[in-house]
Formats: C-alpha cells, structure tokens, sequence
C-alpha cells in the first residue's frame, strides 16, 4: 500500500486559515453581545461564503494530507450546523445603537429605509403576538369560572323547576281528595277523628251528638240509612258500637274534609247519588267500614256501569282489613295462603274443641247478609287434604242448607281446592266420620247441582252443592247470567250458606255481593255496592280482590235491574 508523504503547509496557506479562524471567533463574539434580551435571524448569508469556500478547498486539494482534510471537514460541518442569531431590536444591551445597526445592515444588505420597514413590521407582529397571548391568558383563567357559574345556575333552575312540579302535583292530589267528599249529605254518618288530629285553633266550636246510624232522610232525596247490625251474642264485641258522631252547628260548607269539622250538603249535586257517606282520611279501618256507603238508584246503576273509573277509584278506597296473625300455634297447616287469615272477631269456631284451640280452627268467617241479617253466608278457603274432616265438622255443626263452589280443583296446573265430596250419583266418600254420597246431579247453563247426604252417627241429613266452575283465572266471567241464576236460587235457601273458592275472598266476595245486592233491588230498588263491600270486608278481610271483579259486581247486577218490573226506586225508612 503506497502511502502518501506528509507535506508541511505552505505559510500562506497557513495565514488563510489563521484569518478564517479569527473571523470565526469574531463572530461568534458578535452573537454573544448581540443575542442577550432580542429577537434574532441567522447569519446565512454571511456563513453561506464560508461553507462554499471549504467546499472548493476541500474538492481542489488532492493534495492536502488526511489530517488537514478532517479539519476542515470538521470546520465545515461545524459552520453548516451553527446558526448564529442577531438581534433585530432597536437597541442591545451593552452596545451602542448606531453600531448595532450598522451590523444590521451589512447583515442584511438594506439600506436604512429597508431596516426601518423591517423593524417596524416586526414590531407590528411583535404586538400582536403579545396581544394574542394576553387573551389567550384572560381566557384561560376566566372561562372556567365562567362554565362554573354557568352550570350552578342551570342547576337551581332545574331543582326549582322540580320542585314547582312537585307542588303542582302535592296540589292537584289534595285537590281530588277534597273532591271526594262532596257527597256528604245532611245527618250522614261520620267517623270520630282521632285525637291527635284535632285543631286546636278551630274558633267554631262543635258539638258532640251521640246518634244511630239510621235517621230520616232529606225531602228533596228519599235515601235508605246504613243499617246498624250485629253478630251473633257470642261474637259480639263492644268495639264495634257506633262512634260518636260531629256535628258542626253552623259554618257548613266551611273547611271541607278537614279533620276538625264535618262538611254537609244540603242540596248534593244533581248528578250525585242519592246518598253517600264517604268517612274521613283520619277515621280507622273499622270506622271507615261501618260507615261509608253510597246508594244507587236503578238509573244510576245504568249509567254508573258505562264509565267505569270512578268504580276503580271508589273500590281502591276501601281498606282490606287483612288480618296480619292469628293467635292460635299451629294453626299455619290449616291455611291455603298465609296471607288470608280469618278476622278473630267473626271467626267460625268449631264444637267440642275448648280444651285444643287449634282442633277448633278452621279459616272459615261468618258473613252478614242484607239489612244486617247475622250469619246469613260463611265464608271460607278451599279444603286442604287435612282439612277435609273439619269442613265437613263446620256443615254439619252449623246445619248448613247448600254449598258454592266457585272454583275449578286445578287452574293453570296449580291446587286451587281438594276434591271433598265425591262427583257421580251413588259415590261416597269418608272425612273422618262423616259419610257424603251423591244422590242426584244436575247440570244447569254454566254451573252444577248436586244433591248430596251426609250420615254421621245415624242421623242423616241432605244438602244442595252448587259448582260454577267456568271463572277464569285472574279475571272476570264475559257475562253474568250463570252467577244471577246461581245467586236467586241461593237466596231462597235458608242460612247460613257456605261459600268458597281457593282463598275465600275473591270470587266468594263477587258471589255474596250480588246475592245481597240482589235483595236490595228487589225490597228498596236501590242498591249500595260500597255498603255492602265495607261490610263484607269488616266480616271478612279482603273480600273481592281486584277492581275488575268490583266492576263486574255492578255489571250482574246491572243485569238483574232489567228483569224487574218497572217501579220507582224507593228507600225504606
């Protein structure tokens, strides 16, 4: 490998280099007292000669030897990486003016017209720059508080909006329950409020008059009074004597429904029932249901049954009267549904049973019938399998004349009733020691009659059982017409007849209010659903279960109205 002699630089080319290195470091010592506190520009025109200068060194000289060569392609990449800045502004610090702006110009190659347009644009966008980063800076500190402010008032505006609603609403509530009582007529029965209720401010004092629940009616309107009735002396109990009745002696259309005062019109509205007795909100569940009542008269019961939705708000008002426990242990396997427990005050008590209170249960309530008639039905559940014997204890003890079965054994693959007596003629079967065959069976349109006989140590006794079995689960029969027939034959028969279905209080209820309301139209040509639902339920809790079945109580009824001849209505005194 040949390699190249090293050659000692000539003196000139020595001094060129020298006085490139000066004007180097010139310059850089010009950019560190000129570039402190301005605004500056690349010296690019001034390095551009430099950089072709080591470009033509570096192409012509072949000859140079290698470590010459990598100095000045060191120089020259050092010179085309640096850009030194000069400030434009007026004036530097450290410097005079004048010279500063001499550098300027041979910078630039301007003249001074040139650098002073030049420095004038640039002072120009130098303040608009500074204008726009004090907005942008305003902006950035005030928007946020101005977003916040913004979304606290939207949140009052909302909560207020909520809450004036919510008072609309308060309002048009309060305003329908007063609307409920405009049907209080003159001597009309009313419950005692409680106590604690009382207004203490109230400047009209009252008078406390002790009245019956039946008393004369107004002129313009005949009405029929709420029967005042009792159980059997052996269920009678003291809480259920009427309440004192208030009176307000003047000032009656003053302060309606209130607690403190008893509304009564004189003249009700004329397309108001005859008489109506709506109870108080602070009356309790048995004064509100041996109470209320709202009479019908035939073309009322007509006109009633087209619209419906006042019957589903009359019937939502009436407490149920459910029992929450029976105080017998053990008597939980005597219940269908744990929810439906017999009312202690009317429960049906087994014979022979004092010693063992539970051998004497049975879910079973004696039911008042019309005018008050005592023990007129019994109401209860369908038999369980061990509940059987004493079913058949009750109809024997209670010399009961015919059965109403008004559900099916199964509905919807579920146990709604236990087969308790048997179906065809000459069948028997044993409960304990009673023996019940069937002597005859007839089959009506929509329901059937067995007669049946009951042996039990050698006395022999018959009764009719009656079995509508085409009421369908969770609603209402399409027509009427079965359960009116069943009903005006049931109600030639003496007391006390049994009904039931699965629980005791749907269907059952439906079956007895139109039994009673039967009776009503016949004897008065009125008719009081409400009556007779609150006086089932005191009986019996929870009798007639839905709105739809309250509804279809008025539509059989309804029926039966078209059968009559037609005689005025009239209200028995």
């Amino acid at each position: 490998m040949a390699v190249s002699p090293y050659t000692q630089p000539s003196f000139s080319e020595h001094r060129a280099r020298t006085s490139h290195v000066n004007r180097t470091l010139l310059t850089l010592l010009s950019y560190v007292l000129l570039t402190k506190d301005g605004t500056s520009v690349s010296l690019t025109h001034r390095h551009a000669n430099d950089i072709n200068y080591y470009d033509a060194t570096i192409s012509h000289s072949d000859n140079i030897n290698p470590l010459e060569k990598f100095y000045l392609i060191t120089e020259q990449k050092w010179h085309k990486d640096t850009l030194v800045p000069i400030s434009l502004s007026p004036s530097s610090k450290g410097m005079p003016t004048r010279s500063h702006h001499r550098i300027r110009q041979s910078v630039t190659g301007l003249d001074d017209a040139g650098m002073d347009l030049q420095v004038a644009q640039l002072s120009s966008q130098t303040d608009k720059e500074v204008h726009s980063r004090t907005t942008l800076s305003w902006l950035d500190w005030h928007l946020p508080y101005f977003v916040a402010l913004c979304a606290i008032a939207g949140t009052i505006l909302f909560t207020f909006l909520i809450l004036l609603w919510l008072r609309k609403q308060m309002s048009r509530e309060k305003d329908n329950e007063n609307g409920d009582r405009h049907g209080l007529v003159e001597e009309g029965a009313i419950c005692q409020p409680d106590k604690s209720t009382k207004d203490t401010k109230e400047s009209v004092e009252a008078k406390w008059v002790h009245e019956a629940f039946a008393k004369q009616s107004a002129p313009k309107y005949p009405v029929r009074p709420v029967p005042q009735t009792s159980l059997p002396e052996s269920l009678a109990t003291p809480e259920r004597k009427p309440e004192a009745i208030r009176i307000k002696a003047k000032g009656l259309l003053e302060r309606r429904g209130s607690s403190t005062s008893l509304t009564i019109e004189l003249a009700p509205a004329p397309e108001s029932p005859p008489h109506m007795v709506t109870p108080t909100r602070e009356c309790t569940t048995e004064e509100f249901l041996l109470s209320a009542g709202n009479v019908l008269s035939r073309a009322q019961l007509k006109k009633i049954v087209q619209g419906t939705g006042t019957l589903h708000k009359e019937f939502w008002e009436v407490p149920l009267n459910l029992p929450e426990k029976v105080d017998i242990c053990g008597s939980g396997v005597k219940n269908r549904y744990s929810s439906v427990l017999p009312n202690p005050q009317t429960r049906v008590v087994l014979p022979g049973c004092s010693d063992d209170p539970l051998a004497g249960y049975i879910n079973a309530n004696y039911i008042r019938g019309y005018d008050g008639e005592s023990a007129r039905y019994i109401a209860t559940q369908g038999p369980l399998a061990n509940t059987i014997a004493d079913f058949w204890e009750m109809i024997w003890a209670e010399k009961v004349p015919a059965i109403v079965m008004i559900t099916r054994l199964y509905e919807a693959s579920k146990p709604k009733c236990e087969a308790y007596f048997p179906f065809d003629v000459n069948n028997r079967i044993q409960a304990g020691s009673f023996t019940i065959i069937v002597n005859y069976v007839d089959t009506r349109n929509g329901y059937t009659v067995r007669t049946m006989e009951i042996r039990h140590e050698r006395e022999r006794r018959h009764l009719q059982h009656y079995w509508y079995d085409s009421w369908p689960d969770h609603a209402v029969p399409q027509t009427a017409d079965a359960l009116v027939s069943m009903a005006a034959e049931v109600n030639a028969l003496p007391r006390p007849v049994v009904v039931h279905c699965s629980a005791g209080i749907g269907r059952t209820g439906c079956f007895i209010a139109i039994g009673i309301g039967m009776i009503q139209l016949l004897r008065d040509g009125n008719v009081d659903v409400l009556g007779i639902l609150c006086q089932m339920r005191y009986d019996r809790g929870g009798m007639v279960q839905t709105a739809e079945q309250y509804e279809f109580i008025h539509k059989a009824l309804n029926l039966f109205e078209q059968t009559l001849d037609s005689k005025p209505s009239t209200s028995s005194d």
